[in-house]
């Protein structure tokens, strides 16, 4: 996208004004270019997705921390730009069940603009969890060394940091797509919940076939 067409839209002042002004924020841009910022936004999002450590931890006791750490970032990418369409889209479906009016467009904007709160998240995850990348970054690759490091009282400040932030971008995802859809936030709820319910499914699934993973390579290396 050309950056220096935006029909007026500054990405500085929307990416801070959605966190209290979410719905005017989401109308200005529907009305004006749904399109405005969205791949850079997106590029953010996807760049700041590998700051939960939990994927490299695993990698590392099967190779070298670097590949483990350089596998996890093009893993966590991949997870999310495909997450991202999938999820925008069951929350176009299920609000179009629910009486609807959005395009898809639409709503992948509103569903992406929810989510400035997440990239900060991102960061405080990353320095709550910064024991764990700098032993990664050291070389370690030893599962229980890497999960027994200690935290310190900055660390959990950042990790309540994050929470409140992703509590924060869920209640901007409803209210954007409510807006979006035209629909009550109570239906947009809902509709947030089967995307909800699908991160579950999806968390279960791949759970499932790491833990299968994992217990094979460790009968295998016995």
């Amino acid at each position: 996208m050309n950056m220096g067409k935006t029909s007026g839209i500054s990405f500085g002042r929307a990416f801070f004004k959605v966190f209290t002004a979410p719905r005017q924020t989401i109308r200005e841009i529907l009305d004006k270019d749904p399109r405005a910022y969205f791949w850079p936004l997106l590029a953010i999002l996807t760049l700041t997705s590998d700051d939960d450590p939990s994927v490299a931890i695993f990698l590392a006791s099967k190779m070298s921390a670097q590949a483990a750490i350089a596998l996890s970032f093009v893993f966590n990418i991949v997870i999310t730009l495909g997450s991202f369409w999938l999820l925008a889209w069951i929350v176009y479906v299920s609000g179009k069940a629910m009486g609807g009016k959005g395009s898809f467009r639409d709503i992948q904007a509103a569903y992406l603009w929810a989510v400035p709160p997440y990239i900060l998240a991102a960061f405080f995850n990353f320095l709550a969890n910064g024991s764990i990348w700098l032993a990664l970054f050291s070389g370690e690759t030893e599962t229980t060394t890497l999960l027994a490091l200690p935290r310190n009282f900055g660390q959990d400040i950042a990790m309540a940091a994050r929470i409140i932030l992703l509590g924060w971008s869920l209640v901007l995802q409803v209210i954007t797509v409510a807006e979006a859809h035209q629909i009550s936030k109570w239906k947009a709820f809902w509709a947030g919940t089967t995307q909800l319910l699908t991160i579950v499914f999806v968390i279960l699934v791949l759970g499932t076939l790491f833990g299968a993973f994992w217990y094979l390579g460790q009968n295998y290396h016995s």
